[in-house]
């Protein structure tokens, strides 16, 4: 039985929790109320279609997708805060960041900030974390 989709999530989840970023991480399916005064990230898993990564019934699958960060931080206290957690988070996952767990490895192909939104109590800054991951079929 293949444990690609718990691998590649867990390898990320992992590499984002190893950062020194300072605040709380609100992971999905758990509860997390945030406080209005204390930066806070919310991990998002958006993978894409799997396809065969070559021939023959043992070939690897390949497994794009987008770990979606975004960073969440007090609104009206300017964007320093926010934007210096999103470059940590980008240096830990620069372009070339290959994490690996027996045969599945996921390498980061791109890192973007897209654009900051002011939403009621938070600044929020997006960080798309563009990946390949290859694991056995």
């Amino acid at each position: 039985m293949s444990s690609a989709f718990t691998d590649i999530q867990n390898l990320l989840e992992v590499q984002l929790n190893s950062l020194a970023l300072g605040c709380p991480i609100a992971w999905d399916n758990t509860d997390y109320t945030p406080n209005p005064t204390t930066l806070w990230v919310s991990p998002s898993l958006l993978p894409s279609n799997g396809q065969p990564a070559g021939l023959g019934p043992n070939a690897q699958n390949r497994h794009d997708g987008i770990f979606q960060l975004t960073v969440y931080a007090p609104a009206r206290d300017g964007r320093a805060l926010g934007l210096s957690t999103a470059d940590i988070i980008a240096t830990g996952f620069k372009r070339g960041t290959t994490l690996a767990t027996g045969n599945t490895s996921v390498r980061i192909t791109a890192v973007s900030r897209n654009p900051s939104v002011e939403d009621g109590d938070w600044f929020q800054v997006p960080v798309s974390l563009s990946y390949i991951a290859y694991a056995d079929n």
